[in-house]
């Protein structure tokens, strides 16, 4: 929580009293809370910033843990807030909010996007996409395959590599030009969804496809998750 003295606020930082327990919770982890303490501690400890990424105001693979638990539990928390809105008619406290449950997928899809970047390892936001998705491993990636292609502008099916190179540009789209990517979650019909995707040079609207059922967000948080725990040896 925040610090204050005098009326005064010091601190934004926000500090979470349940930290271990909501990584149990969402890494989905078969231990203790200690047993998950001690390993965060060991691996962050081991894997410490040098001068300039502390100088660069980089976070630690700590802090990076944190960060990902705390945007996870928001995803989950506006899923919330949007379910109310539309069993509320779309008029919350007086106020008419007809459409705020599109604003709110799109945002959480985003924020999804956003915790696949937690934990890259380099500089380079594309190629982290690209090869993240093209080393998937075991049900998860039977899963994307199963779940998720994309279509070309000439027809031709894209790869597994372009499929996260069209989520690189989804995320950067919406960082830097407000360009909002809508799709239903678990539709019961197959859906595809069209998107400008490629090189900084060269974009072509592509459609991602996603099979009938499938939620789109749980999916990306799941590869987030994956990130994690293979970076902390949860796998």
């Amino acid at each position: 929580m925040p610090t204050h003295e005098s009326g005064m606020i010091k601190d934004y930082t926000v500090f979470n009293p349940d930290f271990y327990a909501d990584v149990v919770r969402f890494m989905g982890l078969n231990c203790t809370e200690a047993e998950a303490e001690r390993q965060v501690n060991a691996v962050d400890t081991g894997n410490p910033l040098n001068l300039a990424q502390a100088q660069a105001g980089e976070l630690s693979l700590k802090e990076r843990l944190n960060a990902l638990v705390d945007r996870l539990e928001f995803i989950g928390h506006l899923a919330l807030l949007s379910r109310f809105a539309e069993q509320s008619n779309f008029v919350v406290l007086g106020e008419e909010m007809r459409g705020v449950h599109w604003d709110i997928r799109a945002l959480r899809l985003y924020l999804a996007l956003t915790c696949i970047d937690i934990f890259r390892e380099a500089n380079d936001h594309r190629a982290h996409f690209e090869t993240t998705f093209t080393n998937l491993e075991g049900t998860l990636a039977t899963t994307v395959q199963m779940q998720l292609s994309l279509t070309k502008a000439d027809g031709t099916a894209g790869t597994i590599s372009d499929i996260g190179l069209f989520f690189y540009n989804v995320r950067n789209f919406y960082t830097h030009a407000g360009r909002r990517f809508h799709i239903l979650e678990a539709s019961r019909l197959k859906q595809q969804a069209p998107f400008d995707s490629g090189s900084m040079k060269k974009k072509e609207e592509q459609y991602l496809v996603v099979a009938e059922g499938a939620n789109l967000i749980d999916i990306l948080v799941l590869i987030a998750i994956a990130l994690a725990k293979k970076r902390f040896g949860w796998t």
